[in-house]
């Protein structure tokens, strides 16, 4: 138990309590410092420098398999299409199909792709290009008319 000599007692002061700039007197101050917020702020920014270009590449990669797998389904949609109409359709360019391929890219067929009007295909090799170098490449199954990814055939 405290003492008399232990205890400190308030005494009354005449000047009046100093209030700065609206606070409370007693009551702890709360925030963080320019320099905890300069701290926070360069570790965000070399997170977002890291993190960044990688994302990016990720959108960018995911952009161009979209690409490829539109190019795969029009194929895929075209003997069921040639049947519906009931007219035949040759096959030769992107614009064929009714694509329209990011710049530089490009539709090439190892001959005219033939689609009879009841869907039926005399078959061939698709292959899509940007320059020289090939993206992707299907062949058409003669009669089926099923575009079979090359990369995937034993």
């Amino acid at each position: 138990m405290p003492t008399s000599a232990s205890c400190r007692r308030a005494e009354a002061s005449p000047f009046p309590p100093r209030h700065h700039q609206g606070r409370i007197p007693g009551a702890r101050v709360r925030g963080f410092t320019l320099l905890e917020l300069t701290v926070v702020l360069a570790l965000v920014s070399l997170l977002a420098a890291i993190v960044g270009p990688r994302l990016w590449g990720w959108v960018e990669s995911a952009r161009y398999r979209a690409d490829i797998d539109r190019v795969g389904s029009a194929l895929r949609a075209v003997p069921s299409a040639t049947f519906f109409s009931g007219k035949s359709r040759e096959i030769v360019r992107a614009a064929d199909l009714g694509l329209a391929l990011p710049e530089g890219w490009y539709l090439e067929t190892s001959g005219p792709l033939r689609y009879a009007a009841n869907g039926m295909s005399s078959g061939g090799v698709v292959s899509l290009k940007t320059g020289d170098r090939v993206i992707a490449q299907w062949r058409v199954e003669a009669v089926s008319g099923e575009p079979i990814p090359l990369e995937d055939t034993p």
